[in-house]
């Protein structure tokens, strides 16, 4: 089969960017003829993958850049150049993930932005965060390119990565949810195992991290939409000053150190920012938790159950829908409820052989979702629209 995968940037760090990087290497693997249309991939996934470099503005000196017109202008840039090239080629399946405005017979659903917005909204409903909202180039930008494609038009399938996101698809903008399949992100199991070799009591003194201590890890690139406030928050309300906190991820750390600081906890919060390869720091931790505001289906929670750790998570986050309250786990109403967030952690720290047995179910959950199993479902999928337009041809 010959395949188009279409993603502003691919690389195996991230979310939407891992998912096509792994996908892409498994289609190769499998010997089906891969190209992909992208704008950033630093490492090809497989030798036999077809490299497409799209045009971008403004994509060298500004890659990084957070001001919202030249985010707009890369966006907008890479959706329409994406069009084009992909129009050259002639392909069994275009598969399109997130901002790009190629005609497409599969697009992945990674998220619902006009239904983000509603929810920021519903939550600070001030003039300036209204404003803050309306007036954003690249908000605009993006509903706009989220409207023609969820549209549905030239679209055979819209794959979304949970049942959340999907409902959000169908009452946002009115579409049959017949043609919407959920397919969560996945994860390669075997990546995650603690390695043998791996020196907790040297990896904790090397963070200044007690032996004793009982470690949770965060991790994530937006502080504030994770939910690290109501995190820290939760931490001064336990009863236990044995508790220590991972916080990883390249956000912007000043506000919390400040919210760290006045809580006083600070001297039990390591803030380590981003890391090239973050395992060590699940590998180093007895849970993982993520009071998640918004999130469709964040990688990172099937990560850590891969590596054994239990996960405490709100109900906001995609992966939910597949966990059960109180088994890998714990759920989260309330993402802004730190007493909720508080009771959960003590509930997990109180009883090691409780720890121990929600991290093994945990880990055996995750191999449900191992990145193989992601792929057959998607070429399942494509398979299917193949033979549709084979059968509808006279």
């Amino acid at each position: 089969m010959k395949i188009a995968l279409v993603s502003r940037m691919v690389e195996r760090e991230g979310g939407v960017q891992r998912v096509v990087w792994e996908i892409a290497k498994r289609y190769a693997e499998q010997g089906h003829q891969v190209h992909l249309y992208t704008n950033s991939c630093p490492e090809l996934p497989h030798p036999s993958v077809v490299f497409h470099k799209v045009p971008m503005l403004m994509s060298r000196p500004f890659r990084k850049s957070q001001n919202p017109w030249v985010k707009a202008m890369q966006v907008w840039s890479f959706a329409w150049f994406s069009r084009m090239a992909v129009s050259r080629q002639k392909f069994d399946i275009v598969h399109v993930h997130g901002d790009s405005l190629a005609k497409a017979d599969v697009r992945s659903a990674h998220s619902c932005h006009k239904a983000w917005i509603k929810y920021e909204l519903s939550r600070d409903s001030s003039v300036g965060n209204v404003l803050k909202k309306r007036l954003n180039p690249l908000h605009s930008i993006v509903l706009l390119i989220e409207y023609y494609n969820y549209s549905l038009k030239g679209v055979s399938k819209i794959l979304s990565d949970s049942g959340s996101v999907k409902q959000q698809i169908v009452e946002t903008y009115h579409i049959n949810e017949d043609r919407i399949d959920v397919v969560p992100t996945g994860v390669d199991c075997k990546e995650f195992v603690v390695p043998n070799d791996f020196d907790i009591f040297h990896f904790r003194q090397r963070h200044d991290i007690p032996n004793e201590a009982e470690v949770m890890t965060f991790i994530g690139w937006e502080f504030g939409r994770k939910g690290l406030s109501t995190l820290l928050e939760a931490m001064s309300k336990l009863p236990s000053d044995l508790n220590h906190l991972l916080v990883v991820g390249g956000d912007n750390e000043k506000p919390f150190i400040k919210q760290a600081n006045n809580l006083g906890i600070a001297y039990r919060v390591h803030f380590v920012g981003a890391q090239a390869d973050f395992r060590p720091y699940l590998w180093g931790s007895d849970i993982f938790v993520l009071p998640t505001r918004y999130d469709p289906c964040p990688l990172v929670v099937w990560e850590a159950m891969a590596a054994g750790l239990p996960v405490i998570v709100s109900k906001c986050a995609g992966n939910s829908e597949w966990l059960e309250d109180g088994v890998e786990g714990y759920l989260l109403d309330n993402p802004f409820d730190a007493m909720e967030l508080a009771c959960a952690i003590s509930r997990i720290f109180c009883d090691t052989k409780v720890l121990s047995k929600m991290g093994e179910t945990a880990q055996q959950k995750a191999k449900a979702v191992d990145w193989d199993r992601v792929v057959e479902m998607t070429l399942k999928v494509y398979e299917s629209i193949v033979e549709g337009r084979a059968l509808s041809r006279p």
